[in-house]
Parts: C-alpha cells; sequence; structure tokens
C-alpha cells in the first residue's frame, strides 16, 4: 500500500510541475512577445525573412543568408582552413563548406570584420549591440531561461531540444560554428551570434545558446574571425512614439 501511495503522489508531483512549467513559459511569452502579421523583410540576395516583435524591438525570424553587403558588394566567401585563419578582412562561408545550410535555413557564417563594415543587414536594420541583446533577453524572462524561449521549437534541428515546451517566434537553429583556425563545430548544438561591439582588437562579444541547457550566455573573448551566424533587429523601435535610432549608446 506505502508503495502504490508514494507513486500515486510522485505522480501528482510531476504533474503538477509540468502545468506550472507550461504556465510560467507561457506568462514569459505573453506580454513579451507576439508575431507580426505579413511584414516580410528581403535581403540584398532576395533571401526572405519574416519578423518576430520582442518587447518593443523588431527581429529577423532567422538567420542572415546573404552574399552581400546592403549596397551591392560582394563578401569574399573563403572555403579553404589556412586563408580563413589568415584573413582579417569581412569574409562568410556556409557551414563546412555546404550550401545546404542555406537551404535548410541555418544561415551562413561570417567573421566580425563583416559585422564591423554596418552594411550586413537590410536597409533599416543592423546587427545588435551588446545591449540590444540584454534587452530582448531580459525581456523573455532572463539570461537562465531565455535560451529556452528563443530556439525553435522541438527537436528537429536541436539535440536534446525536448524541453523547449514554447518558443518565442525567434526560430533559433543550432547553426555550428567556425573556429578561427578554419574547423567547423557543433551544427545541432550550438548557435552563436554576434554582437556589434568589439571588446579588444582581437576580440568581439557574442551570443551563445546551447541545446544543454536554457540559458544565454553573453561572451567577451571570441575572435574576430570566428565564423558565426548574425541575426537582425530593427533600426527604429516598435512604439510610434519613440522615434530614435537604436543603434545610438550600443557600446557595451
Amino acid at each position: 500500500m506505502k508503495k502504490a501511495f508514494y507513486l500515486i503522489i510522485g505522480g501528482i508531483i510531476i504533474f503538477l510541475t509540468i502545468v506550472f512549467l507550461l504556465f510560467r513559459n507561457k506568462l514569459l511569452v505573453k506580454g513579451a512577445t507576439q508575431h507580426t502579421t505579413g511584414q516580410e523583410v528581403r535581403d540584398i540576395d532576395g533571401n526572405l525573412y519574416g519578423t518576430v516583435a520582442i518587447g518593443n524591438r523588431l527581429w529577423l525570424d532567422k538567420d542572415l543568408q546573404t552574399s552581400r553587403f546592403n549596397d551591392s558588394t560582394e563578401i569574399k566567401k573563403i572555403a579553404g582552413d589556412v586563408e580563413w585563419a589568415m584573413t582579417n578582412s569581412p569574409a562568410f562561408c556556409w557551414y563546412k563548406n555546404s550550401e545546404g545550410s542555406k537551404r535548410d535555413n541555418f544561415g551562413a557564417l561570417y567573421n566580425w570584420y563583416v559585422v564591423e563594415k554596418k552594411r550586413i543587414c537590410p536597409t533599416g536594420w543592423h546587427v545588435p549591440g551588446y545591449n540590444e541583446w540584454i534587452e530582448m533577453i531580459n525581456k523573455l524572462g532572463g539570461e537562465k531561461i531565455a535560451g529556452q524561449l528563443l530556439k525553435e521549437k522541438g527537436n528537429i534541428h536541436w539535440m536534446n531540444n525536448s524541453k523547449t515546451i514554447t518558443a518565442s517566434g525567434f526560430n533559433a537553429l543550432p547553426s555550428g560554428y567556425r573556429f578561427s583556425d578554419g574547423n567547423f563545430f557543433d551544427k545541432g548544438q550550438n548557435v552563436t551570434w554576434w554582437t556589434s561591439v568589439s571588446s579588444s582588437a582581437e576580440n568581439a562579444w557574442a551570443i551563445l545558446v546551447s541545446y544543454a541547457g536554457n540559458s544565454t550566455y553573453a561572451i567577451p573573448y571570441y575572435r574576430k574571425n570566428h565564423g558565426f551566424s548574425i541575426r537582425c533587429v530593427k533600426d527604429t523601435y516598435i512604439n510610434s512614439n519613440d522615434s530614435s535610432d537604436s543603434r545610438v549608446g550600443n557600446e557595451h
């Protein structure tokens, strides 16, 4: 009898825990995030992106896929490991040099020298700075929980992603990255986005989300010739009463 009683109690506790998590996550998303209807953006290559509102900001709903700056200037595509490691000028690649990453919506991987030019996002959009990322993360409940809400729902692309009960519409995919020596790592496990903020002559800030937990990580010491994803945010705020340009005062 005791064993049956404890099994029943255990089952009730598990059920209540699941209900609590569902309710908590819905509360976090409600009021902080909504899909915008019919608002789409094209980059200079013609790639189409949806948009998602988080707080008072509008974000693209997937990572950049463009091979050109928004003034039509070509970005150098580098396949070779040695050339990638040696370059200190704008460059991009596809994960393991397979353009299938574009077809699968994972986007391209760019070094930070692309970000530095301030012309990679569609006109009217920009690479978010450290402060803009942190503002958005806080809107989704803070660094301990926001990673879960940023991820694409389910485990089609993410390894061990069963804990993602709900999502914000940001649709983060685990695109992996290219190390500064040219090697590729962690597709299916992690995504890292550049910020627009340099932390030293050699390094810049980036935001990491991993399959291994629900957190987001702001990291200042990534080499500028790493290959990371880029997500764009609109220059102006959604609130029509705030006409300021969000890029002002965006240094960490």
